[in-house]
């Protein structure tokens, strides 16, 4: 099975309009290209065997591609160069030629070191010195590669934040080991310090971005406090380069909003408005605002309709006179699946309670919802809504699971409650049980 993708060179005739033509088995699969200047897909649908990319306004960039249905890597893409690329769908490996031949054949067909699965729980030292192998070993594929000096330089950048993209993350995996929070050493800081620079030219380099938000993430999390955002704006007013703090606050507060919503981020808020100027990061969070000023404490809740096992329908209108406990979940997601013994705890500890508990399935396989509600008796007010209820979408639900917490009326106390497995969840029903 053979995937031809054929890039013209921007300064023939047809600059600006590159051609992937494609032919196979899957001769009419699109090709996805994501662009590292602004995290933005292009699909490129494939009719006849060929595709058309209008490119004249791209720079020259490091581009993750999808081919087909099965195939994703990353190229390099130049406007003022040419190439061509033909990959095998079921080797995987590509044949590049054109000016970008060399550079893209080695990042096509190079099989780059990482970290396994299994090292990641390795004790602190050898971690570390793993992520040292992972580099070295890196650097040697790059050097045996007939690369442009020029752009050599940027792959040496790359790789060495695609190596070390699991370092700052060493905590995390430990606490998910031993299921406890491990300090990391000053070693193990010594060496994020060494990595973690700011420097806004490469913010060009996706590993480099990707690198820097895990980075901020282990810094905060081991800050004395428990006020997250307070920890987040004391380590970023530290950044020393502009835009690359524009960057990270950026990505931190959309990420806040986009999960939390406004109640409890108003400073995060205020900490963007200074700090982040771009006009296009503004509107999209003030849109991004603006869709959860519905969904403020106080707020009337947006309704539901559901149907139980029995097949009856319940709304949310009839459930009202109790406060009403609601998991947004389905069979297929492991951590909704975790959080069950939680949720059991819970509802025995509140049976007695001016509480309702509503699990509402967002399973598209409504018989797959049935018999896990059967077979492990789950309690509660259990019913199925599927994926396509307007509700989750007047919640701005894009993962789960997810719990809402609403009053005696039907309104909004939190839209982002805490999980069951959270100890602050039985403090919020205590507080809220003695009004």
């Amino acid at each position: 099975m053979i995937l031809a993708v054929a890039i013209s060179s921007a300064l023939s005739a047809s600059a600006g309009i590159y051609k992937f033509k494609m032919n196979g088995a899957q001769a009419k699969a699109n090709v996805m290209l994501n662009w590292s200047d602004n995290d933005k897909w292009t699909t490129l649908n494939a009719t006849d065997g060929e595709a058309k990319l209008d490119s004249s306004a791209f720079k020259p960039q490091y581009v993750e591609v999808v081919f087909g249905r099965s195939m994703r890597g990353t190229m390099y893409l130049d406007p003022k160069s040419d190439l061509a690329v033909t990959v095998d769908m079921e080797t995987g490996k590509a044949e590049c030629s054109g000016a970008l031949a060399d550079i893209n054949r080695y990042l096509l067909n190079t099989e780059f070191a990482d970290i396994s699965r299994d090292q990641y729980g390795l004790e602190e030292t050898a971690f570390l010195k793993v992520c040292d192998s992972v580099y070295a070993a890196n650097m040697a594929l790059m050097e045996k590669a007939a690369l442009p000096a020029d752009f050599k330089k940027k792959e040496e950048l790359r790789l060495k934040y695609m190596s070390y993209m699991t370092l700052p993350m060493y905590p995390d995996y430990m606490y998910y080991k031993m299921n406890k929070q491990i300090t990391p050493s000053a070693k193990f800081f010594t060496k994020l310090d060494e990595l973690t620079k700011f420097n806004s030219e490469w913010l060009e380099c996706p590993e480099y971005c990707q690198f820097l938000l895990s980075a901020q993430s282990c810094y905060t999390s081991n800050m004395e406090g428990d006020d997250e955002a307070k920890k987040f704006m004391d380590w970023t007013d530290k950044v020393n380069d502009a835009k690359v703090k524009e960057y990270i606050v950026d990505s931190y507060v959309m990420s806040a909003v986009s999960s939390q919503g406004i109640d409890g981020n108003e400073a995060l808020i205020e900490y963007f408005k200074k700090n982040v100027t771009d006009a296009e990061k503004t509107s999209k969070l003030n849109e991004l605002c603006g869709k959860w000023e519905a969904l403020r404490a106080g707020k009337v809740s947006p309704t539901f309709t559901g149907t139980d096992i029995n097949g009856k329908q319940v709304t949310l209108e009839s459930l009202r006179g109790k406060y009403i406990y609601i998991d947004v979940w389905a069979t297929w997601c492991g951590p909704c699946r975790g959080e069950l013994p939680h949720l059991k705890k819970l509802e025995e500890a509140y049976k007695d309670k001016d509480i309702h508990f509503v699990s509402l399935s967002c399973d598209q396989n409504k018989e797959a919802w049935e018999k896990m509600v059967t077979k492990d008796q789950l309690q509660g007010i259990q019913l199925h809504v599927g994926p396509n209820a307007s509700f989750l979408d007047e919640y701005m639900i894009n993962g789960i699971p997810r719990f809402i917490i609403l009053d005696r009326e039907g309104k909004i106390v939190k839209a982002n409650a805490p999980r069951p497995s959270n100890p602050e969840t039985a403090k919020l029903f205590d507080e809220l049980l003695k009004k």
